[in-house]
């Protein structure tokens, strides 16, 4: 159903209900004393007014939240970049492996991290933190494996951490299981984010 069209039905629904009111009023009127006519009068009048005030406050406020929405488009989108970009970076090589190296400040390195991602969202949506918010199960899970396998490091000089090639195998398993459900969250971020574009060209109609 296009946008047109289901505008339009709304607008008969609103108008045939006004007109459904109003004649029942007046049946009703009608068939009642003349003593209490004024007073039932009154207060369908009031009942009518209060319903088509409600109706007007709530156009209002979606012309509202679709002028907001496109004014905002331009930044939502940069935020969205953004966001997408730093998550596709954690779907690398290099990052684990600069994690495995800086293991020290592992929970301070992600936990900032996410933090980052989150503070993103806030110019974008709810739909967009909690599926950033997906990153924390991982970051813990990723975290707790990855001590697993610590015993595989050597110190090498001035107390430097080194991967053995046993650790580098243990941590090579462990990186590409986390690649794919790292992708799966970006998978759901990009259809996310063509909601959004979907939602732009909607409005600016």
């Amino acid at each position: 159903m296009s946008d047109w069209l289901d505008k339009t039905i709304k607008y008969l629904l609103i108008v045939g209900l006004v007109i459904f009111i109003f004649i029942i009023t007046i049946g009703f009127v009608n068939a009642i004393g003349k003593d209490y006519k004024y007073a039932i009068v009154g207060l369908l009048g009031s009942v009518i007014g209060g319903f088509l005030t409600l109706i007007g406050v709530w156009w209002t406020l979606k012309e509202q939240y679709k002028t907001n929405f496109l004014n905002d488009f331009p930044k939502k989108i940069r935020s969205f970049d953004e966001l997408k970009q730093k998550i596709k970076n954690i779907n690398s090589e290099t990052f684990f492996l600069e994690s495995e190296l800086h293991s020290a400040n592992l929970d301070k390195m992600y936990d900032q991290l996410l933090e980052d991602l989150r503070m993103l969202t806030v110019d974008l949506d709810g739909s967009s933190y909690f599926i950033v918010n997906k990153l924390d199960g991982l970051f813990k899970a990723y975290k707790k494996e990855k001590r697993e396998v610590s015993s595989y490091f050597l110190t090498g000089p001035n107390n430097y951490p080194m991967l053995t090639e046993e650790s580098k195998r243990e941590i090579k398993k462990i990186q590409e299981k986390y690649d794919l459900i790292i992708l799966n969250i970006t998978n759901d971020l990009e259809e996310h984010g063509k909601v959004l574009l979907n939602q732009y060209f909607k409005y600016k109609e």
